[in-house]
């Protein structure tokens, strides 16, 4: 018998800060068994915009925006996190945060993943987008503001972790580290609604203060004053035909020049 797969995500104020919510949602939904999509409490018009997702298979949930500021540090993303995977009575869960996507050539190797005997989670790859949707950045691990090698495919019971970059797996397995590909468009979003969103996460989640270089930055984020164009590489593939029209819109109000 076929095992069942569970997709999950959470967000906040994912339209104001211009997350690509639709995309990442309409990918797990072509992907998984039952989806589950939980507003953690936005103030914009987020859990308005999500309400439409609802089908057979797709679960709204509202959060409050008092029980999202009772949460202090990083954690608290791994904790909406698991309060979305919380609701999934599937044998396995896949979890995107709001501004990834999964690729649909991969959904045969993830379906195929699930049924190998003794698999309890898998490793994956993550194509962090940078300055265009066409380049990912490939620095070393230490330069990395996010990870690359991330672990988000695994059986039910496994949680969500620290800030929420991987799952709680420890026998995942690295087999299908190449065949299961997420691209993340955080970092080519619009480029005057990063900036609120960067700040959004450094001081509201983080606790941290906010980076001077972005402060510095007067028209828009600039990926440049971070990481130079040596640092990039082009993606291995077409991207993901869920955002191709996002991320086109996002080259051309970005307009960054190589």
């Amino acid at each position: 018998m076929s095992k069942t797969l569970g997709g999950s995500i959470f967000c906040y104020n994912a339209t104001s800060q211009d997350y690509c919510i639709a995309e990442a949602i309409a990918s797990l939904k072509a992907l998984c068994d039952k989806v589950v999509i939980l507003d953690a409490g936005s103030t914009d018009d987020t859990q308005e915009y999500i309400k439409h997702f609802a089908d057979a298979k797709t679960i709204i949930l509202n959060g409050s925006n008092s029980l999202w500021n009772m949460f202090k540090g990083r954690e608290k993303l791994a904790h909406f996190t698991n309060v979305a995977m919380s609701v999934l009575d599937c044998d396995w869960n896949f979890n995107l945060q709001a501004d990834e996507i999964a690729h649909e050539n991969c959904f045969d190797a993830i379906r195929e993943a699930i049924e190998q005997p003794n698999a309890e989670g898998y490793f994956v790859t993550r194509f962090n987008l940078w300055a265009k949707s066409n380049f990912y950045l490939d620095v070393d691990d230490s330069r990395k503001p996010v990870g690359q090698q991330i672990l988000r495919l695994a059986k039910s019971g496994y949680w969500s972790i620290g800030d929420a970059q991987s799952l709680h797996c420890p026998n995942a397995r690295w087999d299908y580290l190449d065949k299961i590909r997420i691209y993340h468009a955080g970092f080519v979003r619009d480029k005057y609604k990063h900036i609120p969103k960067i700040e959004n996460m450094l001081v509201n989640v983080f606790g941290l203060d906010m980076d001077k270089k972005v402060l510095s930055m007067k028209d828009g984020f600039d990926p440049f004053l971070h990481f130079s164009k040596e640092d990039l590489k082009p993606i291995p593939e077409p991207l993901p035909i869920f955002m191709q029209d996002w991320a086109n819109e996002r080259d051309r109000i970005n307009n960054v020049k190589f």
